[in-house]
């Protein structure tokens, strides 16, 4: 059998043809499955966001002077935390501790810093978000001061630092 150089190239353009066609039913293939993907990712995604998840947040107190000159002996500090769980108007508390009053002098410095990690149990993300509140209530010879201060518990903000 002879092969001439005219079947060839027709050979060849027969396969440049075929070659075309599968291309652009591979190209339609790939561009409608990024679509579905790109329509089926918020979906999920706020599927992920609605199971519930656990979130850890850590307490850091310390006294932020040494406290050792006279005008605070007898100076004391009482530390309540809490922690809310909150979704539209209806707010939980989900934590909440007392650390009793003690002498200011007495609390540590930040590199003996008192700390505590608390977990919260079924956050869901696109629903709940967590407050956490602190009041400090200082005596010293017969005065009261209280100062409460209200945090957000939000991506990357995992700590609070409450310094005396």
């Amino acid at each position: 059998m002879h092969v001439t150089h005219t079947d060839m190239l027709s050979a060849l353009l027969v396969r440049k043809e075929i070659m075309k066609k599968n291309l652009l039913w591979i190209v339609f293939i790939l561009m409608a499955s990024g679509v579905i993907v790109a329509a089926s990712y918020k979906p999920v995604m706020r599927e992920i966001k609605s199971k519930p998840v656990e979130k850890t947040i850590s307490f850091l107190l310390y006294k932020g002077s040494n406290y050792n000159s006279k005008v605070y002996k007898g100076s004391s500090a009482q530390v309540h935390i809490s922690v809310e769980k909150v979704r539209n108007t209806t707010r939980t508390i989900v934590w909440d501790t007392t650390f009793d009053a003690k002498l200011l002098n007495k609390y540590p410095s930040l590199k003996k810093a008192l700390s505590q990690k608390v977990t919260i149990q079924n956050v869901i993300e696109s629903k709940d978000h967590l407050e956490i509140n602190y009041l400090l209530t200082y005596e010293s010879n017969g005065s009261v001061l209280k100062m409460q201060s209200t945090n957000f518990n939000s991506p990357g903000m995992d700590t609070l630092v409450i310094r005396l």
